[in-house]
């Protein structure tokens, strides 16, 4: 599984490119993500794999991701509880992914309390993920908050 879900980043951060943009001011924008400190701008809109909306980018050393998975994809605005595993069709989980193009830290969303917001409009999704914890999934002491806007192209 988790070679899956690497290759999964990995692709998605090498189908599109973007900037990694250190200012810490303000929230996010449209696809765009934080994980910890850094914030980083994909140039295109977010891709609908299966039942995945992602963003990556790539600057040709450093690649950055952020995916948000559902149980089943919506079809109708509303607010999902985030979870560490999307079991119900109103939950989702986030993996927020960074480092070289070959290898990186990936971070998972845990269950909390929090809820990202969803909207559909004409059949595109867009995902506002507010800043939730996510831990590394190679190393479970290590934890940090993610979050991030996502706007299917």
């Amino acid at each position: 599984m988790k070679k899956i879900i690497l290759s999964l980043l990995v692709t998605s951060a090498l189908f599109t490119a973007c900037k990694k943009d250190d200012d810490n001011g303000g929230g996010t924008t449209t696809n765009q993500w934080k994980i910890g400190p850094n914030t980083y701008t994909g140039t295109t809109g977010a891709t609908v794999q299966g039942n995945m909306v992602s963003n990556g980018s790539s600057n040709g050393t450093t690649a950055s991701s952020f995916v948000v998975s559902f149980n089943t994809l919506p079809t109708t605005s509303g607010t999902y509880k985030i979870t560490s595993s999307p079991l119900a069709d109103d939950e989702v989980s986030i993996l927020a992914g960074t480092g070289s193009t070959t290898s990186g830290t990936f971070y998972a969303s845990m269950d909390n309390s929090s809820t990202a917001t969803v909207t559909v409009t004409d059949g595109k999704i867009s995902v506002t993920v507010p800043s939730v914890w996510a831990k590394n999934m190679a190393d479970v002491t290590d934890s940090l908050q993610i979050s991030g806007n996502l706007t299917q192209k």
